[in-house]
């Protein structure tokens, strides 16, 4: 069985230091795309192919659930500047990572995944469950960015 889910949270939470731009998001996210495996527990390696700047292809060696097992997929990421990026796996999973404003012009960031491959016997996590197992990823996204701005790595 597939799922589809999707997951905003703000960049910049009340008393949030330092605070993000939306350049040091971006920069984050470029970071992050070609180095998986510091922000992805389930993905221990990874291996570029091609990066030329805005695409890049890359090998990813994923862990499944139980972290017994492992395999090979090769992603693709498509970049758009500073709004959008798509991330296609070979095994059929996509990834749409987008940074938008808010109403009151606040910095959001927003995780989606379509296509994910729901572990057999498990009852499907409600959409609650899923936008908190979502947000958790977001939210350590956030702070490992924030933590890099702190260290002058962004």
């Amino acid at each position: 069985m597939t799922s589809a889910i999707a997951a905003t949270r703000p960049v910049n939470p009340p008393d949030a230091q330092p605070v993000l731009t939306e350049k040091h998001l971006w920069r984050g996210l470029e970071y992050r795309a070609r180095n998986p495996a510091l922000f992805l527990p389930n993905v221990p390696a990874s291996k570029m192919i091609t990066d030329g700047g805005n695409k890049i292809v890359q090998e990813l060696t994923v862990k499944n659930e139980d972290q017994t097992e492992t395999e090979v997929l090769t992603e693709t990421i498509q970049a758009y500047p500073s709004t959008i990026m798509y991330h296609e796996v070979s095994n059929g999973l996509r990834i749409v990572t987008v940074v938008s404003r808010g109403a009151a012009g606040e910095l959001l960031l927003t995780f989606s995944f379509a296509n994910r491959e729901l572990p057999a016997g498990k009852p499907k996590p409600t959409p609650e469950e899923e936008n908190a197992r979502i947000g958790k990823i977001l939210e350590k996204t956030i702070a490992m960015f924030r933590e890099m701005v702190s260290e002058g790595k962004l």
